[in-house]
């Protein structure tokens, strides 16, 4: 395992609120029942932080203007890298998608490519790894399938995530159990030498 990163492992489901866990600074929020595999999605605790966004919101800026937009009768292929923001709408069929700003996946596109961004809003699709160094978010019908290594992640009423997820943080030192003292019946040795030990006195 990474040092300084700890491993969830998400399933895939359509997610209306149910309870929540929360575990550190992560809280994991369990969907409706009859999934294949429970799925979870892990954001801010809740009721304190509040998400990035405000939730019923449409696809804006995030951090700044835009510098690069695919637009949506757009259709793209290889490596695309900026120091800015990126808003995908159209389709990024093959490649990798590379900046120092954030990144917004808009709810046309569909995108085929790795993406590593400051923070990446998710509308619409992508299946490939995502690394942010800020905040992941999976908004209503936004879907991701792939690895995901994120410092935040944020999974709105209605986002799928289908992939494995590695979250930043402070290394953890193991949880050590000491194992009990078993007290037990003397062996067969021990009373032998229990009984010649009170014949000789």
């Amino acid at each position: 395992m990474t040092k300084g990163w700890s491993w969830a492992s998400i399933g895939m489901c359509e997610a209306p609120h149910r309870g929540a866990l929360v575990m550190d600074q992560i809280s994991i929020q369990h969907w409706k029942p009859g999934c294949v595999r429970e799925s979870v999605a892990v954001g801010t605790r809740v009721g304190e932080a509040a998400p990035l966004f405000k939730r019923n919101r449409t696809p804006g800026m995030v951090g700044g203007e835009m510098e690069t937009i695919l637009g949506p009768n757009t259709t793209y292929q290889g490596i695309l890298k900026s120091d800015g923001n990126i808003r995908i709408d159209g389709v990024y069929e093959e490649g990798r998608i590379e900046t120092a700003g954030n990144v917004i996946i808009g709810p046309s596109a569909k995108v085929l490519a790795d993406i590593v961004a400051n923070s990446i809003q998710v509308w619409g699709a992508v299946r490939g790894d995502i690394t942010a160094r800020g905040r992941l978010e999976i908004l209503s019908g936004g879907r991701v399938w792939g690895d995901v290594r994120v410092a935040s992640l944020l999974i709105d009423e209605g986002g799928v995530f289908q992939g494995q997820v590695v979250m930043a943080g402070e290394e953890l030192e193991p949880l050590a159990l000491s194992p009990r003292e078993v007290v037990g019946p003397p062996t067969a040795r021990e009373t032998d030498a229990s009984t010649t030990a009170e014949a000789l006195s």
